[in-house]
């Protein structure tokens, strides 16, 4: 029996879970703030990737081979068509790349992986125009000790959050993908911390230059525009997310309380 087999589903899924990213300015009442939810260090490399926008996947591979591939919120197929489900195209996308994945020495590892194409998700059409094009990228993974599955399912959730899970250096994505073959998601640049715009008049401009288009274009009908970015440090102590959506909302909801205003 692997180990995987051995453990609580429920739990496995709570523990494998990706944590949620914060934005890089703070969001109240689904607007922007100029207050940060981290501040770079200044001389400290950032590596900007790009955000693709589809559907969050995980596959959990143990020390023997076995994996399940979920969705962000459940468990969607473990090897042998033990809990088949087909949910956004995920499990017929990643199941034969799973297997390519690096198994750990012991315990778990966790790749996350952002699917999409035809038909996931509300933007679909930006990497698309046809039917039945699919692609997926990686863009992080962790380790996960046995024991860690070994509290309550609040415990374990609680754990996850705070940071339980041990991510990959920006190194070690390189080498998962180097002997898996699955592209990361696009590095765009490294700054140092103290180029990264600070406010919000400061980051939507930029935003726009380094991140208007999407690299991750799966034929020439989509319409090509990128969801936006994620700012990373080297070891991941630092990580944010940062949406042309929501820079674009507050943008004109401060145009209307102005005009409002005059």
């Amino acid at each position: 029996m692997t180990l995987l087999e051995t453990l609580n589903r429920r739990l496995l899924n709570s523990a494998t879970q990706y944590p949620k990213m914060p934005t890089y300015h703070k969001l109240e009442r689904g607007l922007l703030t100029d207050d940060r939810n981290t501040v770079f260090p200044a001389h400290q490399p950032v590596i900007i990737t790009e955000k693709v926008n589809g559907a969050s996947a995980r596959v959990v591979v143990d020390s023997s081979g076995d994996l399940f591939i979920g969705s962000r919120h459940e468990l969607l197929y473990a090897l042998g068509d033990r809990i088949p489900n087909p949910a956004e195209n995920i499990v017929h996308t990643l199941r034969d790349i799973a297997r390519d994945l690096p198994r750990p020495g012991d315990g778990l590892a966790v790749y996350f992986l952002e699917v999409y194409g035809s038909g996931i998700g509300s933007a679909w059409k930006q990497y698309t125009g046809r039917k039945g094009e699919y692609g997926a990228r990686l863009f992080d993974a962790a380790m996960i000790p046995a024991d860690a599955l070994e509290g309550t399912a609040e415990q374990i959730a609680a754990w996850r959050e705070q940071g339980g899970q041990k991510f990959a250096t920006e190194k070690e994505l390189a080498g998962i993908t180097l002997v898996s073959d699955i592209p990361l998601t696009p590095r765009i640049a490294t700054i140092p911390g103290a180029g990264v715009p600070a406010t919000i008049a400061e980051m939507h401009p930029y935003l726009c230059v380094v991140a208007g288009e999407t690299r991750v274009a799966l034929d020439e009908d989509g319409f090509g525009n990128a969801e936006g970015i994620v700012l990373r440090t080297p070891d991941r102590s630092h990580i944010v997310k940062v949406r042309h959506k929501d820079y674009e909302h507050t943008a004109k909801a401060r145009a209307r309380a102005r005009a409002k205003a005059a």
